[in-house]
């Protein structure tokens, strides 16, 4: 077939990526291992994905700095 042949162009022990299928991030690696793909576990995340962490890191950093100058419940949503 032609995914196998595809397969065959990965020299052994290379890894590639392939589109997630049930996407939780943009791509999956895998690793050819004797002609089979095998997934490694590591993933591509997606642009937004990468927003999405930035955002929580920064709320959670203003949250932390207003904490530190004294303010109170600093909009975390968590009570002291």
């Amino acid at each position: 077939s032609d995914a196998q042949a595809d397969i065959a162009n990965i020299p052994e022990g290379s890894s590639t990526y392939v589109r997630s299928q049930d996407g939780s991030s943009l791509a999956d690696e895998y690793i050819n291992n004797g002609g089979t793909l095998t997934a490694t576990g590591r993933k591509m995340p997606s642009g937004a994905a990468i927003e999405l962490m930035s955002d929580t890191v920064q709320r959670l950093m203003t949250a932390l700095h207003v904490m530190a100058e004294g303010g109170e419940n600093a909009g975390s949503g968590i009570e002291s």
